[in-house]
C-alpha cells in the first residue's frame, strides 16, 4: 500500500482553478518529484497534503487513513512534515532551539533522543557553528538548511519538500541532497518540489509535471515523466 494517496484533488482561488483532479501516490522510501513553472500549483499541492489549506474536492490518504480534513498539528503527529518555499523560522529562537523544538513536536517533553537527533542534523547540514545564532543572522543558504533540518527533526514518515535547493550554493547542495537520500533509504516517503531538473532526476524515481492554466476553468496538463 502507498503511504500517501491523493485522489481527485481540486483547489481554486477565486475564478482560478489551480488544481483540478490531481492524483498522486508515494510509497515508503520513494522520492517523487513535482516540477513545473510558477503558478502551476506545486506549492498548493504541498499545502493541501500538509493541511495548511483545505481542498475544494478530492481526498488525501496517509497510511490508509483519510486525513483530508485533519488539522496540521495532527498530521505532524501522524508523521507528515514539510518545508516552505520561503523559509519560516520561528522568531526568538536560536538555530539549535528551533531544531530541538521540531524534534520534540510529537512529545510531551524533550528527551535525550530528541537532543541526539538535533545534534546529528546540525552536524550533517553544517549548522553546528551557527547553533546559537538567531535566524536573522543566517545566510539564505543556512536558512534553507535550517528549514530542512526542522522538517527532518520531526522524524517524518512523509517528507514534503518545497524548493529545498533554492538559494543554496554549490557547496551546500550536496548536504541537502545527501540527507534527503538518507531519509528515503530509511523508509521515509518524499515529495520533492523543485525547479532544478538535474537534482530532481538525481533523486526522484518519478517526476510529476504540473502545467499552469492560462484561463479560468482550463484543465491542467499534469503528467508523469
Amino acid at each position: 500500500m502507498d503511504l500517501l494517496q491523493v485522489t481527485g484533488l481540486r483547489k481554486s482561488f477565486g475564478p482560478l482553478a489551480v488544481l483540478s483532479g490531481v492524483d498522486l501516490a508515494v510509497g515508503a522510501g520513494e522520492i517523487v518529484g513535482v516540477a513545473g513553472p510558477n503558478g502551476a500549483g506545486k506549492s498548493t499541492l504541498v499545502n493541501l497534503v500538509s493541511g495548511l489549506v483545505r481542498p475544494d474536492g478530492g481526498r488525501v490518504f496517509f497510511a490508509g487513513r483519510d486525513v483530508t480534513r485533519t488539522a496540521v498539528q495532527s498530521r505532524v503527529r501522524l508523521g507528515i512534515a514539510r518545508t516552505f518555499q520561503i523559509p519560516r523560522p520561528l522568531a526568538g529562537l536560536t538555530v539549535r532551539a528551533q531544531v530541538l523544538l521540531a524534534a520534540a513536536a510529537t512529545a510531551v517533553s524533550v528527551r535525550p533522543a530528541h537532543r541526539s537527533r538535533t545534534l546529528a542534523l546540525l552536524e550533517r547540514l553544517e549548522l553546528w557553528e551557527q547553533r546559537d545564532l538567531w535566524p536573522e543572522n543566517l545566510s539564505s543558504g543556512a536558512l534553507r538548511r535550517l528549514e530542512v533540518a526542522r522538517a527532518l527533526a520531526c522524524g517524518p514518515r512523509l517528507l514534503l519538500l518545497d524548493e529545498p535547493f533554492a538559494g543554496l550554493s554549490p557547496r551546500e547542495e550536496p548536504l541537502v541532497l545527501s540527507v534527503i537520500r538518507e531519509a528515503a533509504d530509511q523508509g521515509t516517503a518524499v515529495v520533492l518540489v523543485s525547479h532544478r531538473p538535474r537534482l530532481l532526476h538525481l533523486l526522484a524515481r518519478r517526476v510529476h509535471l504540473f502545467q499552469p492554466r492560462s484561463r479560468p476553468g482550463e484543465q491542467a496538463g499534469n503528467r508523469w515523466a
